[in-house]
This record gives structure tokens, sequence and C-alpha cells, in this order.
């Protein structure tokens, strides 16, 4: 999917993406395979969101009989599919800092990588977990999440950086809480300054903060409804 984007968006749309870390090549075609890595880069931090997002709403209903055991603890369902998209996410990074790596010589920042590897995966836990809780009683929201997904991928930066965007466009982006974790961690795979791309300590912050609350707050709304979801299944 990502050459298929890469194709679309470089060859037709000619969009770019600014210079920085590698350096901009002179070859065209070297050009566009900088392109083409990052947007598989976003590309695959937003599918593993996605995933979750549509997952987590079928996560109870799917595993009705595990549910309705009194001691099975109802929320490691929804932990293991979020650790299972997240195996998914850890591979393609894999392979694009090995590709850059290999074909410019260029290392990635572990410690900026690791840390918003952490923070990534707490906010799609406590997106799954307020998801499912809430699915449970609502079950409309599993027709409703795939199409909104579909949208959401254009409406974050996956094919363009946030600093591009501009007038109604930047203020989506910047109300887009999967915007920044996709920002981060692009910079920490091709080793750029977060502060380079349009990203100050505010913003940083920010994130942290929301990431927290986002967890702590599926969390509870998940133990708050869960001793009824064995009668509504």
């Amino acid at each position: 999917m990502a050459t298929l984007y890469t194709l679309v968006f470089w060859g037709v749309f000619e969009a770019r993406w600014p210079a920085s870390n590698p350096q901009d090549p002179g070859s065209n075609t070297l050009q566009a395979l900088v392109y083409g890595l990052r947007v598989f880069v976003g590309l695959s931090v937003f599918q593993f969101f996605a995933d979750v997002l549509v997952r987590s709403t079928r996560v109870i209903t799917d595993h009705a009989p595990l549910v309705k055991r009194l001691r099975f603890p109802v929320a490691a369902l929804v932990y293991g599919q979020v650790m299972t998209s997240f195996v998914g996410l850890l591979f393609s990074l894999a392979v694009s800092m090995a590709i850059v790596l290999i074909g410019f010589g260029q290392l990635p920042n572990l410690a900026l990588l690791a840390l918003s590897l952490f923070g990534v995966f707490m906010m799609a836990s406590g997106f799954g977990l307020f998801l499912a809780a809430i699915a449970t009683y609502f079950r409309d929201l599993q027709q409703i999440l795939p199409p909104l997904t579909t949208a959401l991928l254009f409406a974050s930066p996956v094919f363009y950086p946030m600093s591009k965007a501009q007038g109604l466009l930047s203020h989506i982006l910047a109300a887009n809480p999967i915007s920044l974790p996709i920002e981060i961690i692009r910079v920490s795979v091709f080793d750029e300054l977060v502060f380079d791309v349009g990203l100050g300590p505010l913003n940083l912050v920010a994130c942290a903060i929301f990431t927290a609350s986002l967890f702590f707050v599926g969390r509870w709304v998940f133990k708050r409804l869960q001793h009824s979801f064995a009668d509504l299944i």
C-alpha cells in the first residue's frame, strides 16, 4: 500500500517532503524512495492505531465465552489485541530502520523511538479499553469506525508533514490525537530533530498529558462497565 500511495502522491500529485536528514539526494528516484519511506513509517503507525480502534469494538463480543467466566481478566483481551497490532508496528519500523541504515548510513534515535513507542502503546491501550467498553453497549460502533478510520487517514500527517498543513487542515491535524505520535516516530526513525519539524516543547508535553489521561480514563470506564459485559453479550 505504501508503494501505491507513493506512486499516486509523488507521481501524480507531485507531493514532496521538505529537505532534511537523510539529506535530499539528487536523483529523482532516490527522492521518491525517501518519500516512500516516510510514507511507510507514517502509514505503519496509522495502521497500528486503526487496527486497535476497529478491533477493540469487537474484542468483547468475539470472546463471549471467556468474558462470561467470572474469574477471567477481561481487560487482558484488549491488551492482547493491542500487543498483537504493536508487534506488527515494530516489524514495520525495523524494516524501515534497516533500509535507512543500509541505504543512507543513518542511525535512528533509539532513545526517542523507545519513549515514543511506549507512549503510542499507552495511547492505543486507552483508546482500546474505552472503545471496547462503549461498543459493548453500542454495537453500531462496529460498523461506524471502519469508514471513519479511512477518513482519518487523510486527516493525519501520513503523506505530508504537519508543518506543510495550512488553514483548516492545520487545525484538523492539531486536533487529531495520532498526529504527534506519527510525526515523533517518523523523526526518530530518520534521526531528525523534533523541533526542526515544527514540534515545540508544549506540543510534546500536551501529547504526554493527553496520553496518560486517555489511558487512565479508558481504564476507568472499562472497569466501571465491565460488570455488565456478560449480560449484554
